[in-house]
């Protein structure tokens, strides 16, 4: 998973946002979330190899036990456990869940708390790394996007109200930049069409604004606006808005519900800052995928991993194999639900059962007794889970 800040650097009708340093994952339903690693850095940075990543576990040695432990305690008393990014010293504290190789969290959660090492950092100043917006504040001027932010396509255009659907503009590709990008002219649409197709460009739609307008990174002819272009701007002037370093966290879970939705959050640890929530959206070309809904392979199935161990054990109250454990996934479901295990001999009498009203990873220990108490005799049995689930 990806996180990419967006920072408010000036702002004519408010206050400069400020820098974040920890981070909250909620995967529920998921019951187990590992961390693997963290990555802070830009994306080339990140796609080189060369960015800040912390994955090694750190230990120490318990001066009370004299045993090995990788639990640390903060300034403030909090434990926490650490990875360590190797070239610099730097760690990650890990406050809530699970870490390959650590001990087990203090809190039974499926929630990740990080804190890093440092505040996350906008990149380096530049027209790539800025949005540069233009306040609008009249009903019925146009802007080259739909509600949502999305550039419009011929076809989302034609989809929006008619009282909505702006000017259409056409150009044509009159050479390329110094970057090798194409250098584009406004013509009408008659001599659009009449252009080769090598020569013909972007065609760019608009939506008219209704109600109170809003701020956007273009100007009025639909192109990004750049520091330069901004600049000349007087009471249109709104926002700039700053990329920040990406950060990149690895995480390994059983997935049990298609579709299960991260709830990730961010603040300044200090002072009194307030969480605030993280959108889904396009945080890096790195990866595809612009949301934080897990995307598993389809399954009807509900009961998953079924596991009993050991299948032969002898329950003689000696300490050794007096009972059998049940282990099974309940998957496809996010709510409580009645869960039957049962045990019947061969003849297909039930001996024994037990329930519970849960969902995600189950354990059922069976000690060798009937539903009265008293120990059955040797032999093989049949277990058999049954989950109230919808068809």
């Amino acid at each position: 998973m990806f996180v990419r800040p967006i920072f408010i650097e000036r702002d004519p009708q408010g206050k400069a946002s400020g820098r974040f340093d920890e981070l909250l994952i909620d995967a529920a339903p998921i019951q187990k979330v590992e961390l693997l690693h963290v990555t802070i850095g830009d994306a080339d940075a990140i796609e080189d190899g060369t960015a800040q990543q912390f994955s090694e576990l750190v230990t120490r040695i318990d001066l009370t036990t004299g045993a090995p432990t990788t639990w640390f305690e903060d300034t403030d008393g909090t434990p926490f456990q650490a990875l360590l990014h190797r070239d610099t010293g730097d760690t990650l504290k890990v406050l809530q869940g699970l870490v390959p190789g650590g001990a087990t969290p203090l809190l039974d959660t499926p929630e990740l708390l990080l804190r890093l090492p440092r505040k996350v950092a906008s990149l380096a100043e530049g027209d790539q790394t800025r949005i540069y917006n233009r306040r609008i504040l009249e009903e019925g001027e146009e802007v080259p996007v739909d509600e949502d932010g999305r550039q419009l396509s011929q076809l989302t255009y034609l989809n929006l109200p008619i009282d909505q659907q702006g000017q259409v503009l056409h150009f044509e590709v009159a050479g390329l930049t110094a970057e090798g990008e194409p250098r584009q002219r406004l013509v009408e649409e008659f001599d659009y069409r009449s252009l080769p197709d090598s020569a013909q460009g972007e065609v760019r739609y608009f939506r008219k604004l209704v109600g109170s307008g809003g701020e956007f990174p273009f100007d009025r002819d639909g192109e990004r606006l750049t520091e330069s272009a901004y600049n000349r701007l007087s009471a249109e002037r709104g926002s700039v808005r700053g990329l920040g370093e990406l950060v990149r966290i690895g995480f390994r879970a059983s997935v049990l519900l298609n579709g299960t939705t991260l709830d990730v959050a961010i603040r300044d640890s200090e002072g009194e800052s307030a969480w605030q929530q993280v959108d889904a959206g396009d945080a890096t070309p790195l990866r595809p995928g612009t949301g934080l809904s897990i995307a598993v392979p389809f399954s009807r199935q509900v009961v998953r991993d079924l596991e009993v161990e050991p299948r032969a054990f002898s329950p003689n109250d000696d300490g050794v194999n007096d009972h059998t454990e049940i282990r099974f996934s309940v998957a496809n479901v996010n709510v409580a639900r009645q869960i039957e295990v049962r045990i019947y001999d061969l003849s297909g009498r039930l001996v024994w059962q037990d329930e519970r009203m849960t969902f995600g990873g189950q354990s059922f220990l069976w000690d060798g007794s009937d539903r009265s108490g008293s120990r059955v005799a040797p032999g093989l049995y049949l277990c058999r889970v049954e989950v109230d689930a919808d068809a």
